[in-house]
């Protein structure tokens, strides 16, 4: 399963308190780490050796160097205590008992059970497993329900209830996490990212509740749920990223694209020296919690008003930036789109992009999407003979450096006022485009998304998809984004996203998708996004009491069924945010928009949070052929996943020599080579951003 988060029943994690992550941390390891900035120097922390669980004594230990504290595990529970001789302090926890409400039971001491870095407490009466898992990135922490507590059906929800002492006192904040502080009332560690389904996948709504001094109560409602209750226990970070120039109003996440370690985010409302709403966009780079920003684009002829950032698009060293409010000549919000690309870590505006029979009001720009060596630019208000705000969509092809347009695209049957062009998604010779408010037999307003293909240099119809429910005033097509034979579409108005799958040159609806826990208009599909069998989708909804705090669900495909497996949410989040405004995904995280986020008293400054997927392990084995003198490295792959293995003499050097990239075809891989010499040699595998 795709784990973009970090939570379950109880799947919660101890991390640091100065920033979201998803582990045990403390609050001087977000400086160590930025200190040794280099991917690569992580790589002395990721021998098991220094994260091995020792049970030789009563009791088994193990330290988290990175982290700076150490752990004692017991058949009652765990005590953490800190290594770092500047903060001294401790914090000892134990289930203490579960049950309905205040029908609690004792919970038994259990048996404890090691194997490397995994701490295992059974109970075998209660049918409880907690677990600890000990790495680089912190301690995580979990439970598993195997089956429910006697006193189920009640009308109480289930409850945990572990006991907290030593120097830390904990505070709650929100309903999914807890903060705690040492008598200087200084944040030590967070306890946070509570998220709990069963053995169907569907998400239990939880809580975490301070109630009484010493005691921390988790709460499930678990009424119809199917047991057991699981956890995935390969818990991954949520990262916050902020406009470190960021104002009140500048609405930072207007729209967002990532690819790879680099993420793009529009700012459209920030002023730009004098100029107010001119725009600006924000590049960062960076994976797991580690971002940090690498350059912030202006546009070159900017003025005010300008909406720059408003749409944004990266693939590889190319980004689009549309400003669809942007006045050419003397044509108020006609619309520009900007090129950057990238040379090392220094980004370079090269070119604008104009429809070439652009006009007054077009908002040419509103939406872009980069695939290759072709663009899509979408003008939502684009008049067409007498039907004003009709829209249109524009092709542009790259040669060499140069972008020329090579189609302008409008809707055959579209009329007055359709926002044809709304949004926009290309994926290789096909393109899909919204028009949010194109009329159908649903009704006003119903929406459509149209496909078209290309043939040589030639873009024509291929069908045009509508909900099969269709009703008006839905906005069908209100955000597309397709992926090779699959194309998601959402809407703004029944809380709902559709997916569509192609055979031969026909399009049919492959599922309805709804969040598991919709209870009315919640906005979900106000934006999606989509990597082969995984979807993201966003809900600018409600989060416990908080109205429009927002969320972002992911769905994955398994043969023809799409399945919802987790749902995302700000740690931080409060009313108003926005977050699911925008979506994008990579192949290892999903970035989204917060443009409403009040920061540092600046209104609606707005932010990004990206949550990313845990990297499988890689399971490395070396061997010698004594009569070769080879060395031969085995693996597991992903098949369609990158690979490398890499040499270094220099175990904090990698990569000096890069042996062998490819793409795996198989679930195994291997690589043989000759011995190295005299000098020692260290060997890693690398995929994505994971490293073994």
């Amino acid at each position: 399963m795709t784990t973009f988060s970090k939570y379950a029943v109880t799947g919660i994690i101890f991390s640091l308190a100065s920033f979201p992550a998803c582990s045990w941390a403390t609050g001087d390891a977000k400086a160590s780490l930025r200190e040794n900035s280099s991917h690569d120097s992580l790589l002395a922390l990721m021998d098991a050796a220094l994260y091995a669980v020792d049970h030789t004594g009563p009791v088994a230990r193990a330290g988290n160097p990175a982290n700076r504290f150490r752990m004692d595990f017991s058949d009652t529970g765990l005590r953490l205590e800190s290594t770092d001789a500047q903060q001294a302090w401790y914090s000892s926890w134990s289930l203490q008992s579960h049950g309905y409400g205040d029908e609690q039971t004792r919970v038994q001491n259990g048996k404890l059970f090691v194997s490397g870095t995994r701490v295992e407490v059974s109970r075998k009466e209660p049918g409880i497993v907690e677990w600890f898992e000990n790495r680089p990135s912190g301690m995580e922490h979990g439970f598993t329900l195997k089956s429910p507590p006697n006193g189920r059906g009640n009308g109480a929800p289930l409850r945990l209830v572990i006991g907290i002492s030593g120097d830390l006192k904990p505070r709650t904040e929100g309903e999914l996490g807890l903060v705690l502080r040492d008598n200087q009332e200084k944040d030590v560690l967070r306890y946070e990212k509570l998220l709990v389904w069963d053995a169907t996948g569907k998400i239990l709504d939880a809580a975490m509740k301070v109630e009484k001094e010493g005691e921390l109560w988790i709460e499930v409602d678990d009424d119809q749920a199917s047991y057991p209750v699981t956890i995935d226990p390969t818990f991954v970070s949520e990262a916050k990223l902020l406009a470190p120039d960021g104002a009140a109003e500048d609405e930072f996440g207007i729209d967002v694209a990532i690819d790879g370690f680099t993420a793009v985010i529009g700012a459209h409302r920030a002023n730009v020296g004098p100029n107010a709403d001119q725009g600006a966009v924000y590049v960062f780079t960076g994976s797991g919690t580690n971002w940090s920003l690498q350059q912030k684009l202006t546009a070159s002829d900017g003025t005010a008003q300008n909406d720059f950032g408003s749409s944004v698009s990266i693939q590889g060293d190319t980004i689009l930036v549309g400003a669809p409010a942007k006045t050419i000549g003397s044509n108020i919000q006609q619309g520009k789109v900007y090129v950057f690309t990238r040379s090392g870590k220094v980004w370079t505006e090269r070119q604008g992009l104009l429809a070439g029979d652009g006009g007054s009001q077009d908002h040419f720009g509103n939406s872009v999407s980069l695939d290759g060596d072709r663009a899509i630019i979408g003008a939502s208000e684009d008049t067409i003979g007498s039907n004003t705000f009709q829209g249109s969509a524009y092709i542009f092809v790259k040669s060499g450096d140069n972008w020329t347009q090579e189609q302008k695209i409008v809707a055959a049957d579209s009329g007055d006022s359709d926002d044809f062009g709304n949004s926009v998604s290309i994926s290789g010779s096909t393109v899909v485009i919204g028009a949010r408010n194109n009329n159908g037999t649903g009704g006003v307003n119903q929406g459509a998304a149209y496909v078209y293909t290309r043939s040589g240099s030639n873009w024509s119809l291929q069908q045009k998809l509508t909900a099969s429910n269709a009703g008006g005033f839905e906005q069908f097509g209100y955000d597309v984004a397709i992926s090779e034979e699959t194309v998601i579409v959402g809407t703004r108005s029944n809380s709902s996203a559709y997916v569509f799958v192609r055979s031969g040159t026909t399009w049919t609806e492959q599922q309805k998708l709804n969040p598991s826990d919709q209870l009315g208009y919640e906005a979900f599909g106000f934006s999606v996004a989509l990597k082969g069998d995984t979807a993201a989708i966003g809900s600018v909804s409600k989060v416990g009491n908080n109205n429009k705090q927002g969320a972002v669900y992911i769905f994955e495909r398994s043969g023809t069924t799409w399945t919802q497996s987790q749902k995302l949410i700000a740690t931080d989040g409060l009313a108003n945010d926005y977050l699911g405004h925008s979506v994008a995904i990579s192949s290892r995280a999903v970035i989204s928009g917060a443009i409403l986020d009040d920061e540092n008293s600046q209104s609606s400054q707005g932010s990004a949070y990206i949550f990313h997927q845990a990297l499988p392990d890689i399971d490395l084995t070396i061997s010698r052929n004594p009569i070769t003198d080879q060395l031969t490295l085995d693996w597991n792959t992903q098949p369609g996943k990158f690979y490398s293995v890499e040499g270094s003499t220099n175990l904090n050097g990698f990569p000096v020599e890069v042996l062998l990239p490819f793409e795996a075809s198989d679930e195994t891989a291997s690589h043989s080579f000759p011995l190295p010499g005299e000098q020692k040699m260290f060997y890693r595998v690398r995929e994505s951003d994971a490293v073994q």
